[in-house]
């Protein structure tokens, strides 16, 4: 499930510097569905109606891991991967399928089509 994930480095005591404590920032919230979770601010969200009316969201959270939600899922569902960003959704040959940009990976687009399941991330 997509979550509010805060790491927080523990108190340090710095030579004469008294308590220091970090945080990392969270993410930007977005509610779909009555579910709320965190993406990465720095991604996009892909809102899709596909064409049997069915409505999905993906985004990048801020493991960066993709996840999606829809009106049936019961809440936000990890997809699992590694992204950056979200870039399109579109059907190729009858199967919805998600495409993803992962800039650090050895192929820039990783593609993930559905046919009675999610197929898995491939190289498209």
């Amino acid at each position: 499930m997509l979550r509010h994930r805060r790491r927080r480095r523990g108190r340090r005591r710095g030579r004469g510097r008294g308590e220091r404590q970090e945080e990392t920032r969270a993410g930007c919230a977005i509610t779909r569905f009555g579910h709320t979770g965190y993406k990465t601010c720095s991604s996009d969200v892909l809102d899709i109606r596909w064409a049997a009316g069915h409505s999905e969201t993906f985004v990048i959270g801020t493991n960066y891991k993709v996840y999606r939600i829809s009106a049936s899922s019961g809440g936000w569902k990890s997809m699992g991967g590694t992204a950056t960003n979200v870039v399109d959704a579109f059907y190729s040959g009858n199967r919805p399928t998600v495409k993803v940009v992962n800039a650090n990976a050895s192929h820039k687009y990783w593609c993930n089509s559905y046919s009675s399941g999610w197929s898995g991330w491939y190289a498209c």
